[in-house]
C-alpha cells in the first residue's frame, strides 16, 4: 500500500573530476528495452486507461536516452512470449537491459504474473499457464550477460482470487538486477484517471529528464514524487541488487563544473531536505523508521514531540469522542486518526489511546468491524468512491479518501497478512501487516460490579 528505498550499496564520496570521468565511462553503453502496455482487458479484469499511454511515453523517453526499444501494446500471451525471446537474444549484445510493463499484475501464492490481453484467469491454478511469470523475465535477463538489468512493473492491481490482498509480491533480486514496483509489496497502485499517465509512470517520466543521476537516486526521486502526490497512500518499492552505477541521461558536456547530481548527498540527506519543514509528524516517523542511524534522527524526534505537544492523545476531536452501538454493545472511537499505521503500529496506537474517559481501547476483530459495515452506501465527498458503507453515526467522522481500516484478525493462509475492511467500496480485504492502513479502535462495554 511505507517512503524511501534503502541503499544496498555503500555510498562512496568521489571528487567532481573523478565523477566526470565515471560518467564518461558509461556514456556509450549499448542499452536495450522491452516496453509493454496493456489496456483492453476483459472478463473479470477491468479495462485500464493509462497503460498504453504510459508505455508509449516511456518508449519515447528511453529512446531519447539512447535505448533501443522493442515495443508492444495490448499484447496476447503468445505475443509477449515472442517479444521476450527476441529481447533476451538481443540482450546478449547489450550492457544494460530494461523491461517495463504497465497493465494488470497478479500475485498468486507469492509468485508474480503479468497478465496479457485476452487471458482467461478465472482459475487460480491455471494462471501460470495463461500469463507471463516475472521470475521467468528475471531469469532471462540475468542469463543474458548484461552488466545491469532493470524491471519496472507499473502493474499492482487487485488479486481476484482472494477477498482482498492485491498487489505484487516482492521478488528476490539477483546481483546486478533492480526491480522497481509502482507500490509497496501487498499494496495496490492508485489509478490516475484524470491524467494521461498513471501516477508512478508520471513521476518516472519526470525523473528521466534529470541529468547525471544514478539509478539509486533516480528511483529515490520517483518514490518521493509518488509518495508526496498520493498523500502517502502509494509508496513505490525497490529491490536493488545492482553493483555499480547507471545513468539514464548523461549530460553531453560532462565536465566536473557542470555536474550537479543528487548523488553528492546521501539518501537520508536527500529525504531530510524533502521533509525538514513539514508540519506532519508522520513524515518524521517515516524518516526514523527508514534511516534509524541517520544524524537527523534526534532532530526528527524533537519535531515529532513539538508537533504533538498540544495533544496528549495524538487526537484533537472535533466530533463526539465515542459512540455506543446499541446492537452490539461495543463502544467505538469516532474521530479517527488521519495517519496510517502498520498492523503492529495500529495495535500500539489503540493500546495507548485515551478517549472519552477510557483507556482500554483495542483493534477490532473482523467480525466486530463488519458490524459497522452497511449494505447500502451513503454519499461521502471525501471518499475515493464518492460513498461510504458505514453506520450513519460514524459517517461524519469518515474524512479520509481511502477508507481502509485494520482488524486484528490474521489471514489464516498467510501469517504475514491481516484482514481489513474498505468502507469506501464495501469490501473485506487482506493486507500485509507491514503495509499501512487506517484504524478505528473499539472497546467493550464497561463491566458493572454489583455491590453486596
Amino acid at each position: 500500500m511505507k517512503l524511501i528505498l534503502v541503499f544496498l550499496l555503500a555510498y562512496i564520496v568521489v571528487s567532481a573530476d573523478s565523477r566526470a570521468l565515471y560518467l564518461k565511462k558509461y556514456a556509450n553503453e549499448k542499452k536495450l528495452a522491452l516496453v509493454i502496455g496493456n489496456n483492453n482487458y476483459g472478463g473479470q479484469l477491468s479495462k485500464l486507461q493509462n497503460p498504453i499511454n504510459d508505455a508509449t511515453d516511456v518508449k519515447k523517453a528511453l529512446e531519447k536516452t539512447g535505448f533501443e526499444v522493442i515495443f508492444l501494446t495490448d499484447a496476447t500471451q503468445a505475443q509477449m512470449d515472442e517479444k521476450l525471446r527476441e529481447f533476451s537474444q538481443k540482450l546478449k549484445k547489450s550492457a544494460i537491459g530494461l523491461f517495463y510493463f504497465a497493465g494488470h499484475g497478479l500475485e498468486i501464492e507469492n509468485q508474480n504474473y503479468l497478465v496479457p490481453v485476452g487471458a482467461d484467469v478465472r482459475d487460480k491454478y491455471k494462471v501460470k499457464y495463461k500469463t507471463v511469470a516475472v521470475d521467468e523475465i528475471v531469469t532471462r535477463m540475468n542469463n543474458s550477460g548484461t552488466r545491469l538489468n532493470m524491471l519496472i512493473l507499473d502493474a499492482c492491481r487487485n488479486d481476484p482470487f482472494s477477498r482482498g490482498g492485491g498487489g505484487l509480491a516482492p521478488v528476490v533480486t539477483a546481483k546486478g538486477t533492480l526491480i522497481a514496483y509502482a507500490t509497496s509489496p501487498g499494496s495496490v497502485a492508485a489509478d490516475n484517471a484524470k491524467e494521461r499517465n498513471g501516477l508512478y509512470t508520471k513521476h518516472f517520466l519526470k525523473a528521466i529528464k534529470q541529468k547525471n543521476i544514478n539509478q539509486r537516486d533516480f528511483f529515490h526521486n520517483v518514490r518521493v514524487g509518488v509518495y508526496n502526490e498520493s498523500g502517502g497512500f502509494q509508496t513505490p518499492y525497490l529491490n536493488n541488487g545492482t553493483i555499480g552505477d547507471f545513468y539514464f541521461y548523461i549530460e553531453k558536456d560532462d565536465s566536473a563544473k557542470n555536474y550537479k547530481g543528487s548523488s553528492d548527498a546521501k539518501a537520508d540527506e536527500v529525504l531530510w531536505r524533502e521533509i525538514e519543514t513539514s508540519t506532519n509528524y508522520v513524515d518524521f516517523e517515516f524518516f526514523i523508521d527508514t534511516y534509524p542511524k541517520s544524524k537527523y534522527v534526534s532532530i526528527a524526534k524533537f519535531k515529532i514531540q513539538k508537533l504533538n505537544s498540544n495533544s496528549n492523545t495524538l487526537i484533537k476531536p472535533k466530533l463526539k469522542e465515542t459512540w455506543k452501538d446499541s446492537s452490539t454493545g461495543l463502544i467505538w472511537q469516532v474521530p479517527i486518526e488521519t495517519r496510517k499505521f502498520t498492523h503492529r503500529g495500529a495495535n500500539r496506537y489503540c493500546q495507548r489511546l485515551e478517549l472519552g474517559g477510557y483507556s482500554d481501547w483495542r483493534v477490532p476483530t473482523m467480525k466486530e468491524l463488519q458490524s459497522i459495515l452497511t449494505k447500502n452506501g451513503y454519499k461521502n465527498e471525501n471518499s475515493r468512491s464518492g460513498k461510504s458503507y458505514i453506520k450513519r453515526d460514524l459517517l461524519e467522522s469518515t474524512t479520509v479518501k481511502y477508507q481502509w481500516s485494520w482488524t486484528n484478525t490474521i489471514y489464516s493462509k498467510n501469517r504475514s497478512k491481516a484482514w481489513h475492511i474498505d468502507f469506501a467500496n464495501n469490501k473485506i480485504l487482506q493486507h500485509y501487516t507491514s503495509s499501512e492502513s487506517y484504524v478505528r479502535c473499539v472497546k467493550d462495554i464497561p463491566k458493572v460490579t454489583q455491590r453486596n
